[in-house]
């Protein structure tokens, strides 16, 4: 299972993180042949937007080297986006977003260095903002 985001991470301007958020099993991720040897850190966690309740998930992944395309390419099935398109954030974060990319969710994911964060939202909620907001909560 993933590890707890919120105890690394700070929630994104206007939202708190869920106490009773429970992950499904990351186990495949793990298993992939090539991203899951360079994983050395895998977080999740739920925030609650302040204002009308909206949820979002937010998942965090670190390797232990630079993305390879294959790296890329299993990273970016798993978070269901794979077929999705090439969008930038308001904020200017390149990611690639999928709408429906699981039943009644839309999810975008960026990867860089050796980050990988995924956001995942009922569709119709804007995670591009909310990436940029998480983003910019984060210290350094």
């Amino acid at each position: 299972y993933p590890t707890e985001l919120k105890a690394t991470a700070i929630a994104p301007d206007g939202y708190f993180w869920v106490d009773d958020y429970v992950q499904s099993d990351a186990a495949g991720l793990f298993d992939k042949s090539v991203l899951g040897p360079l994983i050395t850190e895998y977080s999740a966690g739920r925030v609650e937007n302040v204002a009308d309740g909206h949820t979002a998930s937010i998942f965090v992944l670190t390797l232990n080297s630079d993305w390879t395309q294959p790296a890329i390419d299993q990273y970016l099935f798993w978070e269901g986006v794979s077929e999705g398109t090439d969008v930038v954030t308001p904020g200017g974060i390149p990611v690639r977003q999928k709408t429906a990319a699981f039943e009644e969710t839309d999810c975008l994911a960026y990867y860089a260095a050796r980050t990988g964060i995924a956001i995942c939202t009922f569709t119709g909620i804007d995670g591009l903002a909310i990436l940029d907001a998480f983003v910019a909560a984060q210290p350094g």
